[in-house]
């Protein structure tokens, strides 16, 4: 089983001039290509697309995947979109030939490689700040997350695998689809929740009792919309600028509020669950928010910016947060979240923007 590789890049003769490099790669982690200063591996030619392939490992072998690239990629010759890369294969990427080599458990170049290590003279760490030297460029990313892996089967069921700009524009059409019908949804759902109360209260005198299933169903809505959108979020944060340190918080926070929409929904199917119930909602709701506070306050130390957006992001989002933790103000949370949804899908937009550059 091999648990490293190394990919080694350098330009083709005629393109002499162009830089090469070689890179240490480990499982579990992807590994963005492309013309772009935040890729882990930055091919600087016009005929390479700013965000161009990925690399990531499934099991114990590596894959490499088009991200949407104008020019293509070629795989021992043959254009494809995505395959396994076996040890010696060669990859085209405009001026750029890339050669992949497995590596031993122990760290060495499997045997009919031996002898033909070839060593750049660049490598990255893409951790901002800091630079490897070529023999060991470590990329130290951590592995996928539950949501994360349940966002990226959503994404690829409707047909979209990568994070390219029809993904980051369906995104965006999310978040503003969410933040125009915030007050219309959340208004029924209000209603719908009086109306299921005041039927149970009949209950008790005539025997009666409201289907919760509508309401149980729109919580699930409401809950989905919300991993998808901070899972693409995070994922942008990961692959674009190569920022993880609130990685842990994306992840408590997704945890937190799944745990609140799944006791709201089991408040309104178990009418029996009495105020004890309401009391731990009420909890995980303050909990769920205080840490989505630390999570936008940590990305406020993001370096340069998220396309102008990222001190409106953070803030709206502790806004909306700060007023979700008092309960009581939890409307004025609901409206300061139309702008956040706004802001966010204008990130997004921005995004896919770039992409298609």
């Amino acid at each position: 089983m091999s648990t490293r590789a190394e990919l080694t890049w350098r330009p083709v003769r005629e393109h002499r001039h162009l830089a090469s490099g070689s890179m240490m790669l480990h499982r579990a982690r992807t590994y963005q290509i492309g013309r772009h200063k935040d890729n882990h591996i930055v091919l600087s030619d016009p005929a390479v697309s700013r965000w161009h392939a990925e690399i990531s490992s499934k099991g114990d072998q590596f894959e490499i995947r088009d991200a949407g690239s104008a020019g293509g990629l070629l795989v021992n010759g043959a254009r494809v979109n995505e395959t396994r890369l076996a040890h010696g294969a060669v990859v085209h990427i405009g001026p750029f030939e890339l050669t992949f080599r497995a590596l031993s458990p122990e760290g060495h170049l499997a045997a009919s490689a031996a002898g033909q290590r070839l060593r750049g003279d660049a490598g990255w760490d893409r951790r901002p700040g800091w630079r490897a030297g070529s023999r060991d460029a470590r990329v130290w990313l951590s592995g996928a997350t539950f949501a994360d892996q349940f966002t990226e089967g959503i994404w690829r069921s409707a047909g979209m695998p990568g994070l390219d700009s029809r993904r980051l524009n369906a995104a965006a059409w999310l978040a503003i689809v969410s933040a125009v019908i915030a007050v219309p949804m959340a208004l029924f759902m209000f209603r719908l929740m009086m109306q299921l109360l005041a039927e149970r209260a009949l209950w008790g005198l005539f025997g009666r009792s409201g289907d919760p299933t509508l309401f149980v169903l729109l919580t699930a809505a409401n809950a989905l919309l919300f991993v998808v959108l901070l899972s693409t979020l995070k994922s942008l944060l990961n692959h674009r600028f190569a920022f993880r340190a609130a990685d842990p918080l994306f992840n408590l926070s997704i945890v937190a509020y799944l745990v609140m929409y799944g006791l709201s929904a089991f408040t309104t199917l178990a009418p029996s669950s009495g105020t004890t119930m309401m009391w731990i909602l009420g909890g995980v709701t303050v909990l769920a928010a205080a840490v989505t506070i630390v999570l936008y306050i940590k990305l406020l130390s993001l370096p340069g910016g998220v396309y102008g957006m990222l001190q409106p992001l953070c803030y709206l989002n502790i806004a909306v947060n700060l007023c979700l933790a008092t309960i009581v103000l939890s409307p004025v949370a609901l409206l300061v979240n139309m702008a956040a949804m706004v802001v966010l899908g204008i990130v997004f937009f921005r995004a896919a923007e770039e992409q298609a550059r």
